[in-house]
């Protein structure tokens, strides 16, 4: 499927009556199905809670907060995703738990894939926020190349355990602590992107940490402000448990850095890179190079490289846009991948600055949320549009059994200059 270019058009909502109808669809980034093109913001709000009334929606359909395992089937097979509910009870800690948005994400990317609409096989991928780790964990059974997993400080021991639980099941901290969990299974029996994969890891120094840095600036789930984020970074890092699945770093050094996967069927292997780090959005933030690039120097490690301003270095030829963040190499990412980080009007602001470096004009941002405030979610669309055309995902383009009234699904990518 050939990458499609981002339409430039400006959609309206409003038909000659007065009443919100769906806005004219088009085409953005290298998604493969047509999206509703986003037009003015406030229409956008004002159609979503007209017509999906997403208060009256149940919450967690596809998720049981209160389990320590959740049961979800993808890429044709059964995945154990691990939660720490009792971190919910600290202010700002949302990522503790798998969240509806999340789960609608990876089954569409799973869904797109399977019917050769998302060509995510061989990309590289960046899962921001990532809490649990699902969407990234069906990025990487998907097969693509390189796949980013990245969050807080204090999020990394669950994302960790979830990696080598679901793809490295041999590591010796990957099994569940509790028996209870919940299971949510699809009643499609349509997996073309279902295969085998074997597993390896390569192991993080001892004196890594999470094994990966990170770079300035403060992402914050829960609204702590910009300025403070050391002394936030810092508080987290004294509140670690040494115990339970949420707690982070303290047995850094037992985790792989990556872990590789052979990836298909046989003759048609593809191999996948995963990589869990600390990510926190805000200026000049550093980022590890793609593992293995033939052309990229320092393969593993960080470099303080990488142009800033339009064209900086990672643009695809003859591409226009993008600074990139730093030491990612070349390439950059093909898709960045997000769920429930619009959040706060201060968290939206520091979203922008992360996706400012880190998308080019041949990336492809696909971001899930629920619908919980109209006024946060108009900022983000104002703030988004200037750099990014943007389009919602019809629902009728996610998995069939995963459509939720109070999740939408936004793609966004680079306006041409």
């Amino acid at each position: 499927m050939a990458a499609s270019a981002a339409a430039e058009g400006e959609a309206s909502t409003s038909s000659e009556d007065g009443s919100f109808t769906e806005p004219e669809e088009g085409w953005v980034g290298r998604l493969g199905v047509p999206v509703a093109m986003v037009g003015d913001p406030c229409e956008e709000v004002m159609l979503l809670w007209g017509l999906r009334d997403p208060f009256t929606a149940r919450m967690g359909c596809f998720v049981d907060q209160a389990a320590t395992t959740v049961r979800i089937e993808a890429c044709g097979q059964v995945l154990d995703m691990l939660q720490s509910p009792s971190c919910l009870v600290r202010p700002g800690v949302t990522g503790s738990v798998l969240w509806d948005s999340g789960v609608v994400l990876a089954k569409a990317l799973e869904h797109l894939a399977d019917s050769a609409r998302l060509p995510i096989r061989g990309s590289r991928c960046l899962e921001l926020g990532a809490g649990c780790g699902l969407v990234g964990i069906v990025a990487a059974l998907l097969g693509a190349s390189h796949v980013h997993i990245t969050d807080q400080f204090d999020r990394l021991r669950l994302l960790h355990r979830n990696v080598c639980h679901n793809l490295l099941p041999s590591h010796p901290l990957s099994a569940p602590s509790s028996s209870s969990s919940s299971h949510f299974h699809s009643h499609s029996h349509s997996h073309g992107s279902s295969s085998s994969h074997h597993a390896s890891a390569r192991k993080a120094p001892s004196s890594s940490g999470s094994g990966g840095g990170s770079g300035g600036g403060a992402k914050c789930r829960g609204g702590a402000g910009k300025g403070g984020s050391a002394a936030a970074a810092a508080a987290a890092r004294a509140a670690i448990s040494d115990g339970g699945t949420g707690g982070g770093g303290g047995d850094s050094g037992a985790w792989p850095e990556v872990v590789e996967l052979t990836h298909g069927r046989k003759g048609e292997e593809t191999r996948v890179r995963v990589r869990v780090f600390e990510l926190e959005w805000g200026e000049d933030m550093v980022l590890p190079r793609f593992d293995g690039d033939d052309d990229d120097d320092d393969a593993d490690g960080r470099e303080e490289g990488g142009d800033e301003g339009e064209g900086g270095d990672g643009g695809s030829e003859g591409s226009e846009g993008g600074e990139g963040g730093k030491g990612r190499g070349r390439k950059g990412y093909d898709f960045v991948l997000a769920s429930d980080v619009v959040f706060s009007e201060e968290g939206v602001e520091l979203l922008m600055l992360a996706l400012r470096q880190l998308t080019r004009a041949n990336t492809t941002v696909l971001i899930a949320g629920e619908l919980r405030n109209d006024e946060v979610l108009q900022f983000f669309l104002e703030q988004a549009q200037p750099l990014f055309t943007v389009g919602r995902l019809p629902d009728a383009h996610l998995h069939p059994d995963f459509i939720s009234r109070r999740v939408v699904v936004y793609c966004l990518a680079r306006r041409r200059v």
